[in-house]
């Protein structure tokens, strides 16, 4: 004898398995306690809060004023407003505002340099943009509880090149 299978109950088997799979892949399978013990496994994002300062200087070392920068999401070559920026001052130097994001400081970021001014305060320069490994990333407060990796300064320093 055959035994038949109801279509209906085939297709609520299958929308569960892969319901099941997602939720596991999202991670909500350990969002409580082992049944063997130990530790609870959290389920969340890290995240950091960091400022950026630093120098722009024109390529003899003299500050540049008046130059805009940009900190950036970098995904891939989308074109996203800036996080924060800031211009430089009369001796060259920046700082932006305090700011909060996932992960470490300089993940998924960018820092844009741009000559906002044109030929004003020392002639026109090149833009520039600065990525992880050309900054100097330094940590100046721990974290507090299991998602907060701490408070980072940014040092960006920047020489231009005229156009």
């Amino acid at each position: 004898m055959k035994k038949e299978v109801n279509i209906t109950q085939k297709l609520r088997q299958v929308i569960n398995s892969a319901m099941s799979a997602i939720l596991v892949a999202l991670g909500f399978a350990s969002c409580s306690d082992s049944p063997w013990g130990g530790a609870v496994e959290l389920y969340g994002t890290p995240t950091s809060s960091y400022h950026v300062k630093g120098l722009v200087t024109d390529e003899s070392g003299q500050p540049v004023k008046g130059i805009k920068v940009s900190v950036k999401p970098d995904y891939s070559k989308a074109i996203l407003p800036a996080i924060d920026s800031a211009y430089t001052d009369s001796k060259g130097q920046y700082v932006t505002q305090k700011n909060y994001g996932p992960g470490s400081p300089m993940f998924s970021r960018m820092i844009v340099i741009e000559d906002a001014d044109g030929e004003a305060n020392g002639g026109a320069f090149q833009n520039d943009t600065l990525r992880e490994k050309d900054v100097e990333l330094k940590k100046v407060a721990e974290g507090h509880g299991a998602w907060n990796e701490g408070e980072f300064e940014i040092t960006a320093n920047a020489k231009l090149k005229k156009k």
